[in-house]
């Protein structure tokens, strides 16, 4: 009997060590395979390629207040409801198709972030802030440039009150691609 429960034992410490082992093979097989990717950054007023023929420039950033937002108040309501203090990250960019055919310039993925926080462009709040035209996949027709606002929620619940405090202050990254390259303009004022 004890001699079962002692093979029974190793059997069980070789399948965790052989688990171990095969559960490290394959984090350093991935982590081969798939890069850290390159990064490429500008400041806020310099021209950064989204495509080969499209380019983008941030030409102002802005935190205030949900109340000072140009919006229907049951859009504010709705987003009070999440959090009552609550500030509005609004980003003006340009972009410009430079080629001779139309393109399509997906948005929705673009992120905001600083050390602590980030979040995706407000919905309810970008169809509000752009032409009605405008939508979170632009197609930019050849040799044409578009103006669009870029609103990005920031509550309070999200950080400690004195990064909550220092909002204003602090550095900002607009995050427009990942991988292979993560593409970032930075807010610095």
């Amino acid at each position: 009997m004890k001699e079962k429960r002692k093979l029974n034992r190793l059997i069980i410490k070789l399948v965790i060590i052989g688990v171990s082992i095969l559960s490290i093979w394959k984090i350093v097989l991935i982590n081969t395979e798939y890069s850290q990717p390159s990064i490429e950054e500008k400041c806020m007023g310099e021209v950064i390629a989204i495509t080969p023929d499209v380019d983008l420039k941030v030409l102002s950033m802005r935190i205030q207040s949900i109340d000072n937002i140009n919006c229907d108040e049951k859009t504010k309501k709705a987003i009070k409801e999440i959090g009552e203090n609550v500030k509005v990250a609004n980003i003006e960019v340009e972009i410009k198709n430079q080629g001779l055919k139309d393109n399509l310039i997906k948005i929705y993925d673009w992120v905001l972030q600083n050390k602590v926080w980030s979040n995706g462009i407000n919905m309810e709040l970008f169809y509000g802030e752009n032409e009605k035209n405008i939508d979170l996949e632009i197609l930019l027709e050849k040799t044409t440039c578009k103006k669009i606002i870029l609103p990005f929620l920031i509550y309070d619940f999200q950080m400690k009150k004195s990064q909550w405090d220092t909002l204003n202050s602090q550095d900002f990254q607009l995050v427009l691609e990942h991988y292979p390259v993560k593409k970032i303009v930075k807010m610095i004022k």
